[in-house]
């Protein structure tokens, strides 16, 4: 399960109310939880989009849920490249 994911199901938000509050489709929110779309990464302002939302649902400050949605994709990037 990608963090995103986790993060977005301890926040209690599905995944149509997450894309709705973060301002980003549906269907790219789908691909990036299901990372279908290997050859190209969020960029960090779609995460900050998507950090804020989640962030108000769990009481994290939104760096925090920035920083490890950006580290889960760091590790995904660094094992493909191994």
């Amino acid at each position: 399960m990608s963090r995103l994911r986790e993060l977005r199901v301890a926040a209690g938000l599905s995944k149509r109310q997450l894309a709705r509050l973060s301002g980003i489709s549906l269907r790219q929110l789908a691909y990036l939880e299901q990372r279908r779309d290997r050859g190209r990464n969020p960029t960090v302002r779609t995460l900050a989009r998507l950090a804020l939302p989640i962030s108000l649902e769990i009481g994290m400050p939104p760096a925090d849920v920035l920083k490890a949605l950006a580290e889960d994709w760091l590790r995904d990037i660094m094992s493909e490249r191994q």
